[in-house]
């Protein structure tokens, strides 16, 4: 997927890492691509993994005859998080938690098709929803602290694409 954005040197190194990678590490990547480049907690993948792994299919070619796991678990999560930090598209930080550099999710969300946009926002809008305290209380409002900017960007891009996708229907 070529672009004028970005020196062919750099879209040839980007596709070049891509390809190496299992789709599980980047079905990680692109989710991450519509979150704020802030600390994603290793939990909240760790929690949603079977939602990881049936977004990941996305990158297994009809032809390919990968299997994917049907019940993964905390250990192919970071597995998974580890291919992302060998070929250092992601940084570790402490607590568990990683980050993705806003280049990085800015390749990786051009890299989309926009018909496919919509999906993998709504992908990490459940994601999110499903590891979120269900109560605002004072013991949940640090995981909240983690959890918000990424609520936020998911729903700008949320809103963002709602409206390119009215104003192409009209």
């Amino acid at each position: 997927c070529g672009s004028t954005e970005y020196p062919e040197s750099v879209l040839t190194t980007w596709n070049t890492t891509i390809q190496l990678m299992s789709p599980e590490a980047r079905a990680i990547l692109r989710l991450a691509s519509f979150m704020a480049p802030t600390s994603i907690p290793m939990a909240m993948l760790i929690h949603s993994a079977d939602i990881v792994a049936d977004i990941a299919r996305d990158f297994v070619p009809p032809s390919n005859t990968i299997t994917l796991p049907s019940k993964p678990g905390e250990q192919d999560i970071r597995e998974w998080r580890g291919e992302l930090a060998k070929y250092s598209l992601i940084r570790n930080l402490d607590k568990d938690d990683f980050e993705v550099h806003s280049l990085v999710q800015a390749v990786e969300r051009n890299h989309t098709t926009s018909d496919d946009v919509l999906r993998w926002v709504h992908a990490g809008i459940r994601i999110l929803l499903d590891f979120a305290p269900r109560t605002s209380n004072f013991p949940n409002w640090l995981k909240w602290d983690t959890l918000f900017p990424h609520a936020l960007v998911l729903y700008q891009n949320l809103r963002s694409e709602e409206h390119t996708s009215e104003l192409q229907s009209h």
